[in-house]
């Protein structure tokens, strides 16, 4: 089964896949903003899924927000809602890293890259 096409699919994202599991990730500069925007992204990814006879594991889908200090002040798991066909997705707030710079031309693997090392 090929799921190279994916990406292509979804929009407005980055798409990583990887072997058996796959990564969105977006850029936005309100809470607002990243829960319509991955709602949206996820239902593109559910619907592709579904057109393609397969089943998206949703015990295994989660919601990490990464970004600097003072933007993740007011992220908890009670005020961002992603939900998939109306089934939750468990959200963390993730790492708040101080030093790394987010720019939205940025390699994103690249940047994960240099604020895990960062965090070590």
């Amino acid at each position: 089964m090929y799921i190279n096409d994916l990406p292509s699919y979804i929009h407005d994202a980055w798409v990583h896949l990887y072997a058996d599991d796959m990564a969105i990730s977006v850029s936005v500069t309100s809470l607002k903003d990243l829960e319509d925007q991955l709602n949206n992204k996820m239902a593109k990814a559910h619907l592709w899924m579904t057109k393609n006879h397969l089943t998206l594991n949703l015990s295994k889908c989660k919601c990490m927000v990464l970004g600097i200090t003072h933007t993740l002040q007011d992220v908890n798991s009670n005020n961002i809602r992603v939900k998939v066909n109306e089934v939750p997705v468990e959200t963390s707030r993730g790492v708040q890293i101080p030093r790394c710079s987010f720019r939205p031309e940025a390699n994103f693997l690249k940047l994960c890259r240099t604020c895990n090392k960062e965090v070590q």
